[in-house]
């Protein structure tokens, strides 16, 4: 790493005390000069440091980096290596032609705008600038012994925990991939594999988490009516919300990963499942019905009630909520 990239990862895991430019100087072998040269580039870039004569430096709200990742990451999660872009087309493209080239597990990239965000199905990801989380992870090992599918169920279980816990806000998972808050979109999973053909086995997948945090200037495209924001403008608390959001969901995605085979994320995707008793519109195979949303079972199927009676569990496809509406 450059001594900017060590010095912010230093700031960032003295979690708010206070490090002397001496102790910095003398653990990345540079001068005081050095370190005081770099803190100044830090402010520029717009994190807030304060420095206090005989205490040292003390970060007080940074910006979204790969130290801000990396720093908060803890379990299995300590791993990932983190790679912060400012502009990339798609994390999940830049992700996988990492993986073409012999990537690892645990390679992150998180950006701060996309040009070309995708969602499922191909739909475009509006994705702009500062106000969005934007982060794709790279798995390998964590497919061996475990179907593929489950991963977008337990990535989504992962991101609704992380929303909850960092920013103390009640989101669901509307099955299978979608991030919502008050039946409305905040954000959704994009899960892409490659496979093996001479074994059927998947070779690495890459999951890729778009959320709206922010609200961006100017509202959203007119085409997203169902699409919002975390926070409403000027909502937002102090501080660099994207990076602990993308530490904490690293931390609860390698938890569930590690436990994919016994799928222990199940009860959690349940319980935070939207749409569990509630009317629905169906697209599967070619149909469309209504039916009623009862249960999500242990291959991650939702199960519906259709009007005649009948249940049918759901593999693939899409669903929306008609009750109030909304088509998403």
């Amino acid at each position: 790493m450059k001594l900017r990239e060590k010095t912010l990862l230093a700031l960032y895991t003295a979690t708010g005390s206070y490090i002397s430019g001496e102790a910095l100087a003398d653990e990345f072998g540079v001068s005081r000069g050095a370190v005081w040269k770099c803190v100044a580039q830090l402010k520029r870039e717009g994190h807030v440091i304060e420095a206090v004569p005989n205490k040292g430096y003390r970060l007080v709200a940074g910006t979204l980096s790969a130290q801000a990742v990396t720093a908060r990451l803890r379990g299995p999660a300590q791993k990932c290596q983190v790679f912060y872009y400012g502009t990339v087309d798609s994390t999940n493209q830049l992700l996988k032609k990492m993986a073409e080239d012999g990537a690892p597990e645990g390679v992150v990239v998180v950006a701060n705008t996309q040009t070309r965000g995708r969602g499922q199905r191909e739909r475009s990801f509006f994705s702009p600038e500062g106000t969005g989380l934007y982060i794709s992870v790279l798995l390998r090992q964590s497919l061996r012994f475990s179907r593929p599918r489950y991963l977008t169920a337990a990535a989504a279980t992962a991101a609704a925990e992380a929303v909850r816990d960092i920013c103390g806000l009640n989101v669901g998972v509307k099955w299978v991939n979608d991030i919502f808050l008050r039946d409305r979109k905040v954000g959704g999973i994009l899960t892409e594999g490659s496979l093996e053909y001479e074994s059927g086995y998947t070779a690495y997948a890459v999951l890729g988490f778009g959320l709206n945090a922010l609200a961006p200037a100017g509202g959203f495209p007119a085409e997203l009516p169902a699409a919002a924001s975390l926070y409403a403008p000027g909502a937002a608390p102090a501080g660099d919300i994207r990076g602990k959001l993308a530490a904490e969901f690293l931390s609860r995605l390698f938890l569930y990963c590690d436990q994919l085979q016994e799928k222990e994320f199940l009860t959690s995707y349940r319980r935070l499942s939207c749409l569990l008793g509630r009317r629905l519109a169906c697209y599967n195979d070619g149909r469309v019905f209504t039916a009623e949303a009862v249960d999500i079972d242990d291959e991650a199927r939702l199960i519906v009630r259709l009007d005649d009676g009948r249940e049918e569990a759901l593999l693939a496809g899409e669903v929306s909520l008609i009750s109030e509406g909304i088509n998403v």
